[in-house]
């Protein structure tokens, strides 16, 4: 048996995180759902239970973009309505207030055998959060809590028309013609850096969405072998992860896909309405950042790069593009 596209010889408590990323990158695409079981959705307690399954694979999304880890799911403390938490893997600032539903879901392969994880969803059923099992999880306390927590079985009938985490939408245009109410209700919840309210960014230079910046500082970075850190929000809240990728390419869709040191990340960039690039300071230390903005000024994907001064290339990177 695997789990999400890790291969079971794996269990010799080693951990691949490249191996982990690239098969993980992959899950739920070639996948059916066999079993689906909804949990009693108490968020506060479900999400301290989740610390309790050892390394899993942790995902991400917004409308535009997928993010994953493999990685402990961190203790959650609230913080208000939200809940927070970090481990050396991620930070994740998790809000839960458009968290409606949560369902275990075992699915198939016919060439990696099974997926087990718990995923989250809105009142629609746009999937939000998934935390998978890895061959290093601890399974039993999988099964301690699906018991623990148990509602009902679902039929699997009754996913039809759910949005799931690795779901790929066709591709778009800057524009989005034929925004439907569905569309809207999948907007992301975190908002780019704004000069005139955040005292810390010091430069900032807009630039046309047309073209595909963000991949091209990706396979920058992969050359380099720089080590960045990704920033994704959406209706889960917002997930921070460090990043410094080693594969680069086109997936399915018009989609790029990049991975690395255990992490992964899936792009739209036919989305991209806008990109911001600028410089801002916390704590003393600069840093240069890539913002992906869709066409309602919301933020798609942020890239933090620790040079102060890649800005600057960014910057001619954007100009010589457009």
């Amino acid at each position: 048996m695997s789990y999400d596209g890790i291969s079971s010889n794996r269990r010799d408590g080693q951990t691949n995180n490249d191996s982990q990323e690239c098969e993980g990158s992959r899950f739920g695409v070639n996948t059916y759902p066999v079993h689906v079981t909804e949990l009693d959705f108490r968020l506060g307690h479900l999400l301290e239970e989740l610390s309790r399954l050892g390394m899993l694979l942790i995902f991400v999304r917004n409308r535009h973009c997928i993010s994953g880890i493999a990685g402990c799911m961190p203790s959650m403390f609230p913080t208000g309505k939200t809940f927070s938490g970090s481990t050396h893997e991620a930070h994740l600032h998790l809000n839960p207030d458009r968290w409606d539903h949560a369902y275990v879901i075992h699915e198939q392969d016919e060439r990696k055998g099974a997926y087990i994880g718990i995923e989250f969803f809105d009142a629609r059923h746009n999937a939000l959060f998934r935390a998978a099992l890895t061959p290093n999880s601890e399974g039993c306390e999988m099964q301690q809590i699906t018991q623990q927590y148990y509602q009902r079985c679902v039929p699997v009938e009754e996913m039809a028309g759910w949005t799931r985490m690795a779901e790929l939408s066709c591709p778009t245009t800057a524009s989005h013609l034929q925004i439907d109410d569905n569309f809207i209700q999948k907007d992301p919840w975190s908002a780019p850096f704004d000069m005139a309210t955040t005292p810390m960014v010091k430069y900032e230079a807009g630039f046309s969405g047309g073209t595909a910046l963000a991949r091209t500082i990706l396979e920058e970075a992969k050359e380099e072998k720089q080590e960045l850190i990704l920033t994704v929000g959406g209706g889960f809240g917002r997930m921070n992860i460090p990043f410094s990728p080693s594969v680069v390419e086109s997936v399915q869709r018009g989609w790029s896909f990049a991975g690395g040191n255990g992490g992964m990340l899936r792009l739209n960039p036919s989305a991209v309405a806008t990109y911001w690039v600028g410089s801002y300071e916390d704590t003393d230390e600069r840093y240069s950042y890539l913002e992906a903005v869709d066409c309602f000024g919301d933020l798609i994907l942020r890239i933090n790069s620790y040079n102060p001064d890649a800005y600057h290339y960014w910057c001619a990177l954007a100009k010589a593009a457009g």
